[in-house]
């Protein structure tokens, strides 16, 4: 008895390959794949820069409230001493560099967002009776992502014994 290897219910025989649909339906899975690692990708890195920029947001409120808490309290209520406005650049301390005629000039770096930030002293509020040796200080910055607007607020409570008179 002889067996017959290219029988309809064994194997395939050498010429026959996938059909149309099957060869489709694989493309539109690896487009699929593709286009949800891509987006992936894409989520991650704007989720990183955003977190990045709220940081920077953080660390210039801190930066300003540190430098506000140790002035006088004749600083603090002296008008213009404080100023109202400031602006702040995502990368302060990066530059680059460019070479012209053998000789090396530094230009500041355009990367990042620019922040925008006011500072308002105020009265406390409080109707106690040293009321009048607590102020206000309000720390807002703000910076645009894309075509969104962003912003953080800081407020503390400044008085006239405060820290200030236990740093000299």
């Amino acid at each position: 008895m002889k067996l017959n290897t290219n029988s309809a219910h064994g194997q395939r025989s050498a010429n026959t390959g996938f059909s149309l649909v099957e060869v489709i339906v694989a493309v539109a899975v690896f487009g699929v794949i593709s286009v949800s690692l891509y987006a992936g990708v894409t989520f991650g890195f704007n989720s990183v820069q955003l977190a990045r920029e709220n940081l920077r947001a953080t660390q210039i409120l801190a930066e300003k409230m540190e430098v506000i808490r140790l002035y006088s309290w004749d600083e603090i209520n002296e008008a213009g001493f404080i100023p109202a406005t400031f602006q702040a650049s995502y990368a302060p301390g990066s530059t680059g560099t460019t070479t012209g005629q053998g000789n090396k000039e530094t230009v500041a770096a355009t990367e990042g967002a620019t922040y925008y930030g006011t500072i308002t002293v105020t009265n406390s509020g409080m109707s106690e009776n040293y009321r009048l040796k607590v102020k206000r200080v309000d720390l807002t910055v703000r910076w645009t992502t894309g075509r969104l607007q962003r912003s953080r607020s800081l407020s503390t409570l400044v008085t006239e014994d405060g820290l200030q008179s236990y740093v000299y």
